[in-house]
């Protein structure tokens, strides 16, 4: 996860004295108060430069350096992901060498972030790390570079020399172009990257964006699934809706997209997200379900709806329209089914261009689709998330019960193991099986001889199981790591360890029993997890 590599390189500085432990629990307790990251804090009091860090985050990261400081970032290179996209990984293509693009990743070791990025640009990924904080404003500077051309090393600012040698003339405010409208068009057309605005009964050119450059519903149904791509992968539900409605907005090329969802008792419908104007606005509405609003009518009908005039047709909601402040000229409704259980509607309004067509509403059909695959993967992760809370509850009921395990033992495990999880970038995943785990560690004093196969039989908890299994497992035999030991089961293991520590010696005994552990790394516990461990304590049990 991306937190490791921070922490490895920083243990790396550690080890070949470039960075002194005082300096580094100085770090740790501003990093705790401030929020901000150690690397961070450590640069700026001088501890080290960027190329000692890069050296360090290199080796702990098995890819090479880039320095944003000091290196050339292609803009052209860059913008060959959107800008959304960058911020999201986070992720900067800076180059092309060798037929590869190279990108500087905040986390290089992402698989499913270097597969992404690859799809996206149809090329090959040669990955960088990097000093994360400079990251932010890289992608600022590199998308704030208008250019002429994605994928090449022009700026967008040609020379008077560079605009004769290209053959295209540009409207100036002192001059316009001599030459041949259609030609000019045509030019413009050809490029593949710039539309024509006509100013003044002139033509100039401007960039343009994805949406534009896919015309046919065969380029915009590629857009999409482009767009979409990963939308069935773990993740939130905002997320999910999040992507269907940009993707709307984009492909249909309106002012705004939402999803409107029915109430729990089916009497109304709120808005569970948007994207465009007045979107915060629009989150406090609540509809009747009925035929007196288009999304109302479009569900109790089963219908998708295209209103070209929204002004004359009476099922448009013009309360909605004065609460917020906007003017609705035209929408399309298509309501959200899954199996014939209706979940809500998927809306755009007010087409930037034109009048929604019919490819606009089939387009709103596939993505009505998609947003309830997106609702019922939610609702069945709640199910499931659900299951397994009441399945947990029972094994810890019994544990209480034999006088095994407290279920106080179990939130103080938990409280120290999440604190850890969360030091060292787990995902929302990975910390809810950390959570669940912790909470039953001690099945194994029940005399089982497989503790973990009472939770195996439930099949929603078999990850579970394998994290408890391997807990009182050595990190090392023979003196090597041993890669049966799940990650979480090695991250669990600190946690119960500090925990019965404090039982036997209390308080007072802390950093002693603090000292005892970090010595052990390397050998009971793993050594990656010595930094992490150490700011999660403070955290949960801090000194004095």
């Amino acid at each position: 996860m991306q937190m490791d590599i921070p922490l490895r390189a920083l243990e790396i500085l550690l080890q070949g004295r470039r960075l002194n432990r005082s300096a580094l629990s100085r770090a740790q307790r501003e990093s705790q108060s401030s929020g901000r990251p150690l690397e961070q804090i450590l640069l700026e009091a001088g501890e080290f430069d960027r190329e000692t860090w890069l050296e360090a985050a290199s080796q702990a990261a098995g890819v090479p350096g880039f320095n944003l400081q000091s290196q050339k970032v292609s803009a052209s290179w860059a913008q060959t992901i959107t800008r959304e996209v960058a911020e999201q990984i986070p992720a900067l293509p800076v180059a092309r060498q060798e037929g590869q693009l190279v990108v500087v990743l905040q986390d290089p070791t992402d698989t499913f972030a270097l597969e992404r990025l690859s799809t996206l640009t149809k090329h090959p990924i040669s990955p960088r790390v990097t000093y994360n904080p400079d990251l932010p404003g890289a992608i600022e500077k590199a998308f704030s570079v208008r250019i002429d051309r994605i994928g090449a090393d022009t700026p967008h600012q040609a020379t008077e020399s560079q605009r004769a040698r290209s053959g295209m003339r540009f409207a100036t405010a002192t001059r316009t172009p001599n030459i041949d409208r259609k030609l000019q068009l045509s030019m413009v057309k050809n490029m593949g990257v710039s539309r024509s605005v006509k100013i003044d009964g002139f033509v100039a050119a401007s960039p343009i964006d994805e949406a534009e450059q896919a015309e046919t519903p065969h380029e915009k149904m590629e857009l999409l699934a482009r767009n979409l791509m990963g939308i069935t992968e773990p993740g939130d539900l905002r997320q999910r809706l999040d992507a269907i409605l940009r993707s709307a907005r984009l492909v249909c090329r309106s002012d705004g997209a939402s999803v409107l969802r029915l109430s729990e008792d089916r009497t109304e419908l709120y808005f569970a997200h948007a994207v465009g104007s007045r979107t915060e606005e629009l989150m406090k509405i609540r509809l009747p379900l009925d035929e007196r609003s288009v999304a109302g009518f479009s569900i109790l009908r089963r219908q998708t709806l295209r209103v070209s005039d929204a002004a004359i047709d009476p099922r448009q909601s013009k309360k909605t329209d004065q609460q917020i402040g906007y003017q609705t000229r035209s929408l399309v409704a298509a309501p959200i089914f899954w199996e014939g259980e209706p979940l809500g509607v998927l809306e755009v309004v007010n087409k930037i261009q034109g009048s929604f067509d019919d490819d606009d509403v089939e387009f709103m059909q596939v993505l009505a689709t998609q947003s309830a695959v997106a609702i019922r993967l939610s609702q069945l992760a709640e199910q499931a998330a659900s299951f397994r809370q009441e399945a947990i509850a029972v094994f810890q009921d019994l544990l209480e019960r034999s006088r095994v395990q407290s279920r106080a033992r179990g939130e103080l495990v938990a409280r120290v193991g999440l604190a850890l999880g969360q030091e060292l970038g787990l995902s929302t995943a990975e910390l809810e099986r950390l959570n669940l785990a912790a909470r039953v560690h001690e099945l194994d004093r029940l005399g089982a001889d497989a503790p973990q196969e009472l939770l195996a039989r439930i099949r929603a908890l078999a990850d579970v199981a394998a994290v408890v299994g391997q807990l009182r497992a050595p990190f090392a035999r023979e003196g090597k790591p041993d890669p049966a030991v799940p990650r979480l089961s090695r991250i669990l293991a600190l946690a119960v360890a500090w925990i019965e520590g404090l039982e036997r010696t209390g308080l007072s005994g802390r950093q002693q029993l603090l000292r005892e552990i970090l010595q052990d790394c390397g050998s009971r516990f793993d050594p990656a997890l010595k930094i992490p461990f150490e700011i999660a304590v403070n955290a949960v049990t801090p000194p004095g």
